[in-house]
């Protein structure tokens, strides 16, 4: 299984796809990823790339097969001459949080800085998902951990009464 994920294409986009479906994993892979695009999208507009190449640079570094399809799409509309918010518009995985920055960035001249105000927000999102998943967990991690105590203790000590038992008998 690992094997044609890491080598197949459409297996790599399926399981991307579902593991973007499911509520906890979606919410911290999209985050992630947004995080991540955000903040390089800043980096390399500051760094005087164009757009363009900027897309190419985004979709060639970012191991979301999803969002790598959705990237090309950005790229594309940009290619026809739609602005970079309404290129982040079209393919609906953009969050409108997201479009809506980016648009006050690309009016304002300021798109850098809005780059680096989402890529922030959603590292401080990430945080707090990953600390309220660690609180969560934390109680069934002890159960878990106590449950297999119980059980040594009980193998430990089960052959000792057993020869007591035996001992005392006779």
């Amino acid at each position: 299984i690992w094997l044609s994920y890491k080598h197949n294409r459409r297996i790599r986009k399926a399981m991307d796809a579902l593991l973007l479906k499911l509520p906890v994993s979606g919410t911290i892979m999209s985050a992630s990823v947004m995080a991540f695009i955000t903040e390089y999208f800043h980096l390399l507009l500051n760094a005087g790339i164009d757009v363009l190449k900027s897309m190419d640079i985004l979709k060639a570094s970012i191991k979301n097969e999803v969002y790598r399809e959705k990237l090309a799409e950005v790229k594309e509309c940009l290619t026809k001459g739609d602005g970079i918010a309404e290129s982040f518009r079209r393919p609906l995985i953009f969050p409108t949080f997201v479009v809506r920055m980016i648009a006050v960035g690309e009016h304002s001249g300021t798109l850098p800085e809005q780059l680096s105000y989402i890529a922030e927000d959603y590292r401080n999102k990430l945080s707090v998902i990953v600390a309220t998943i660690g609180k969560m967990i934390e109680p069934i991690v002890l159960i878990i951990a106590g449950g297999m105590f119980a059980i040594i203790v009980i193998g430990l000590f089960l052959p000792i009464y057993d020869l007591v038992s035996a001992v005392s008998v006779r």
